[in-house]
């Protein structure tokens, strides 16, 4: 990663899905227009960054899995 990317995510604005319960667990992710970061809310301090690209392809692989279960 290159350090303009790390200055980018200094000011996090976090979002969780609306499905989420106040008091449980779940993913974050935090979005800006060249970095997507994710975080479990039980362990906030380390983050997955990847760039918009590769997120739209996890996020592909995710579904095309949960059909396959």
């Amino acid at each position: 990663m290159r350090g303009d990317e790390m200055t980018m995510q200094t000011d996090k604005e976090w979002r969780k899905s609306s499905h989420s319960h106040p008091a449980s667990n779940c993913v974050e992710l935090c979005l800006t227009s060249r970095l997507v970061t994710i975080r479990d809310s039980k362990n906030p301090n380390e983050e997955l960054h990847l760039r918009p690209g590769r997120f739209q392809l996890l996020v592909a692989i995710l579904k095309l899995k949960k059909f396959q279960s």
